[in-house]
């Protein structure tokens, strides 16, 4: 199987929420440290196997991620 342009915005839209709590440390909630990790290293699967993985239409789309949440 394929990864395909959807898979990626997918994996790129766990990255972000991962990111968001890494960012954010809430009562009981997960560490910085390993909310940036599991983002690595879901960036890294994505990477090693998606045929059609792009850093910079990845790094496009966690820029529009980011600038949606900046508008809420």
């Amino acid at each position: 199987m394929t990864i395909t342009k959807k898979h990626l915005k997918e994996l790129a839209d766990i990255v972000h929420k991962a990111q968001i709590l890494g960012g954010t440390l809430v009562a009981g909630g997960m560490p910085h440290g390993l909310a940036t990790k599991i983002a690595e290293e879901v960036k890294s699967f994505a990477q090693r196997h998606a045929p059609n993985f792009s850093q910079s239409h990845w790094d496009d789309y966690m820029h529009k991620q980011k600038k949606a949440d900046n508008e809420r």
